[in-house]
C-alpha cells in the first residue's frame, strides 16, 4: 500500500481489487507461510532466487471481504499492542541504564551505593531483562570490581606497588639473563595514571607489566619442548 521503491532484485505485488483482497491480508498471509509458499520454491545455493512466474503461481486463499476486514481489524489491534510494547521496552531500557549507571557512578557515597544496590537486587528481574541489559550489567560489575566495591578491603594485604616492583624486576631479569636484586621500590618512579582513583593499596600498571608478551598476528610461537 502507498508509495514504495524497489531494488533490482525485489518485486511488488499490488492487489487488482483492494475491496476484494487487501494488501495487508496478502502481506500477513505470505509472511506467515513464507517457508512453505516461497522459500521452498527458491533455487540456487549462495544466491537463491525466485522467478516472477513462480511467485505468480503461489496459492492464496480468496476469502470473503468481511473475513478479511475482521483480520485487518485484529491486526490493527496487534499493531497497537506492538506500539505499546515498544514504549514499555523503551522505558525499561531507560530504567536499566539509569539504575546500572547510578550504581557504578564513582562519586557515590557508601549510603547511596547501598540504597541503589538494594534497589537493583529487589527489582533485578524487571531491570535486567534483555541482552543489552546483560552487557551493561557486566560493565557495571567490572566498574565496581576495579573500584574495590565488591568485597571488603583487606588492610594488611601487601601493597600492590610492591608486587608490581617485583614483577618488573623479574621481567628485566628474564630479558637480560641476569638475576635481579629484590625490588625495594614501591613503583613511585614509574607511576601510571588511570581514569579513576583506586582503593588504598591498589595501583595502576601497564598491560605489558602483567602479560607475558604482546604479539601481532604474524608472530609464530616457539616450539614446545
Amino acid at each position: 500500500e502507498g508509495e514504495f521503491a524497489l531494488g533490482s532484485i525485489l518485486c511488488a505485488a499490488t492487489p487488482r481489487e483492494p475491496d476484494v483482497v487487501s494488501a495487508r491480508f496478502l502481506f500477513e498471509y505470505l509472511s506467515a507461510f513464507k517457508e512453505e509458499l516461497l522459500v521452498s520454491q527458491m533455487l540456487g545455493t549462495a544466491n537463491v532466487s525466485l522467478s516472477l512466474d513462480k511467485i505468480g503461481m503461489v496459492p492464496v486463499p480468496l476469502v470473503a471481504p468481511e473475513t478479511q476486514l475482521k483480520v485487518d481489524q485484529a491486526l490493527g489491534l496487534c499493531d497497537e499492542l506492538g506500539s505499546a510494547q515498544a514504549v514499555c521496552d523503551e522505558k525499561r531500557d531507560r530504567l536499566a541504564v539509569a539504575s546500572l549507571e547510578r550504581l557504578g557512578a564513582p562519586t557515590q557515597n557508601a549510603e547511596q551505593f547501598r540504597v541503589d544496590a538494594e534497589f537493583l537486587v529487589r527489582h533485578f528481574a524487571s531491570v535486567v531483562e534483555r541482552r543489552s541489559h546483560v552487557a551493561l550489567l557486566l560493565k557495571t560489575i567490572l566498574c565496581l570490581a576495579v573500584r574495590g566495591k565488591l568485597v571488603t578491603q583487606c588492610r594488611n594485604r601487601e601493597d600492590a606497588a610492591v608486587l608490581l616492583g617485583r614483577l618488573r624486576s623479574a621481567r628485566i631479569s628474564q630479558s637480560s639473563g641476569r638475576l635481579a636484586k629484590p625490588a625495594a621500590t614501591d613503583g613511585s618512579d614509574d607511576r601510571v595514571a588511570g581514569p579513576f582513583e583506586l582503593p588504598q593499596g591498589w595501583t595502576w600498571c601497564r598491560l605489558g607489566d602483567v602479560c607475558v608478551s604482546i604479539v601481532d598476528g604474524d608472530h609464530q610461537p616457539p616450539p614446545q619442548s
